[in-house]
């Protein structure tokens, strides 16, 4: 059965997460209950598994993990898989930092928010107006949730304080999921940005060498020494 390429990363993306993922958690239910806490233990493991594709010590899921790393550095698909992480980064970045900004530093906006909504006889704080708020956003048209949309944009550079509260709430809404899901996506981003930089360091150490073998052998090729065929030629036109 002939593998294509997009055949071969879903193949690569399966076997990896399947690999990584129990491995957090297992780290993360009997060493420690800290997301942080666990950060460094998938890039090891990938570090081992990156060391062993090279070595060929992973038959066939080595080569396509090496091709597949190969082309995330070499080709087109890189400016995609760049933008991407450090998008997620962001993004993932700034849920952290607003939950907790919103939980310490501008408490005061968060309970002013909480205040005013329940002047106006509306709760935010239980999974069940999460239920409640999601089922009325399921009612807004796409042209009220576009203005949503440009709103939290305007909180975010106008009046970011507003903005950490609202995603504060939001946080003791789904009861802590929130913070607990954008820490896991934000480690996660972290250490495969780790494995990236790893693989290309030795990439570049692998493509050096092999630069530097070809180099060589052209030198050692361009100064082995012609024999001249002048003598050759003069006997042969004699015993003609």
């Amino acid at each position: 059965m002939k593998i294509n390429g997009r055949m071969e990363a879903m193949i690569v993306f399966a076997v990896m997460t399947g690999l990584f993922l129990p491995v957090r958690f297992l780290f993360v239910t009997y060493v420690t209950d800290d997301w942080f806490g666990s950060f460094g233990v998938v890039s090891s493991l990938a570090v081992i598994v990156v060391v062993l594709a090279k070595r060929d010590k992973l038959g066939a899921f080595g080569r396509m993990f090496i091709n597949q790393m190969m082309k995330v550095h070499t080709g087109k698909r890189r400016i995609f898989v760049y933008t991407h992480l450090a998008f997620g980064l962001i993004v993932m970045g700034l849920l952290i930092t607003s939950i907790n900004l919103g939980n310490s530093v501008y408490l005061e906006e968060k309970n002013y928010i909480i205040a005013v909504a329940e002047s106006q006889g509306q709760s935010l704080d239980s999974a069940e107006d999460l239920t409640q708020l999601t089922e009325e956003l399921g009612e807004t048209s796409a042209e009220e949730f576009g203005e949503a949309f440009l709103q939290i944009g305007n909180l975010l550079f106008n009046r970011f304080p507003y903005f950490t509260a609202l995603w504060a709430i939001e946080d003791d809404m789904t009861e802590g999921f929130l913070l607990h899901f954008s820490t896991v996506a934000f480690v996660e981003v972290l250490e495969f940005v780790g494995i990236l930089i790893y693989f290309r360091i030795t990439l570049a150490k692998t493509m050096g060498k092999a630069k530097k073998k070809e180099t060589d052998d052209k030198t050692t090729t361009s100064t082995i020494p012609s024999v001249s065929t002048d003598r050759f030629d003069e006997k042969e036109t004699k015993n003609g």
